[in-house]
């Protein structure tokens, strides 16, 4: 199964080189306190970084400087080089 930073990755980017998609949502920063809440936020409980918030800021960046590849998107219409 992939990753959440994988999972994460994949959606932004194939988000972002989709010509009518204008906004991308995370749905939670951090997980709930109950193992049994929403456990898929960028933070654990108490503010620890998961593996995917650091591409998650990246890519957030990358994103806004249009730097994202969409080359490897068949819709890919951003533009060349992104």
């Amino acid at each position: 199964a992939p990753s959440q930073t994988q999972q994460l990755e994949d959606a932004i980017s194939l988000a972002y080189c989709q010509p009518y998609v204008q906004a991308f949502f995370n749905f939670q920063l951090d997980d709930e306190a109950p193992l049994s809440g929403w456990q898929a936020g960028l933070l654990y409980v108490g503010g620890v970084s998961k593996p995917s918030y650091d591409l998650f800021r990246t890519l957030s960046y990358d994103v806004a400087a249009g730097k994202v590849d969409c080359s490897r998107y068949a819709s890919a219409v951003r533009g060349s080089g992104k």
